[in-house]
């Protein structure tokens, strides 16, 4: 585990906005190794998000391998993760759900 983990600099934000959707967030980020950076509970469900700055911004490697294995959504902004909810919300009223 890192002991200081690097951080996007728009981490906060999306967080933030997650945050005032009602949904809560773990930081992932000091885990390293490829992990994506949060893990955000949207009503019961659990998403793996990954926050990049920029459309250039890239994934390392290790990440490149970790999204081969899990599915994870990549927020470059906090629109990003306000519409990564609101998709959320289609996704769980298309299948049934609340």
């Amino acid at each position: 585990m890192k002991t200081r983990p690097r951080l996007d600099s728009i981490h906060a934000e999306v967080v933030e906005m997650f945050r005032r959707c009602g949904d809560p967030v773990l930081s992932l980020a000091a885990l390293g190794n490829g992990v994506s950076d949060l893990l955000v509970n949207h009503r019961g469900t659990l998403h793996l998000v990954e926050v990049k700055t920029g459309l250039k911004s890239k994934l390392r490697p290790a990440q490149q391998r970790f999204f081969c294995e899990w599915p994870v959504h990549v927020c470059r902004s906090a629109d990003d993760a306000l519409a990564l909810v609101r998709a959320w919300d289609r996704d769980t009223r298309h299948a049934g759900g609340i």
